[in-house]
């Protein structure tokens, strides 16, 4: 599983309660990775909302947040998923660390020419360029 290229967008909310929230530091073992950080930093409360399309967060860095998940998802691509956007719609730094280097924390590529190893020449360039403007 590979991380979406793109999250929703965050609020700032003054007064979020959370319902069912747990710790940073539980929602990153969840996903299967190692918390590298400490202190009042991995105990910022997150709670996921399943089949919601939004990220809640209070003003602050390590204020309470809220995270919709898509439905439809085992508890670990759950987790995987919310520790993904805290790290990169957020850029929260303790879940940034923590999935650092890991394989499922790579971005999705967007659909596009395939890699084939190979450049095109000056020539094939010009002759692809000239049988587009010939249309």
């Amino acid at each position: 599983m590979a991380t979406p290229l793109f999250f929703p967008r965050s609020r700032i909310v003054v007064d979020l309660r959370l319902l069912n929230a747990r710790p940073l530091k539980q929602l990153i073992e969840e996903a299967g990775a190692v918390c590298r950080a400490s202190g009042a930093w991995v105990n910022r409360r997150v709670e996921l909302v399943p089949g919601a399309d939004i990220i809640e967060r209070q003003p602050g860095d390590c204020g309470d947040v809220r995270i919709g998940v898509p439905k439809g998802l085992s508890e670990l691509r759950r987790a995987r998923y919310a520790v993904a956007a805290l790290a990169y719609e957020l850029m929260d730094g303790v879940a940034r660390q923590s999935i650092c280097g890991q394989p499922w924390a790579k971005p999705a590529f967007p659909a596009g020419r395939p890699a084939t190893g190979v450049a095109q020449t000056t020539a094939e360039r010009q002759r692809a360029f000239r049988a587009r403007r010939s249309i």
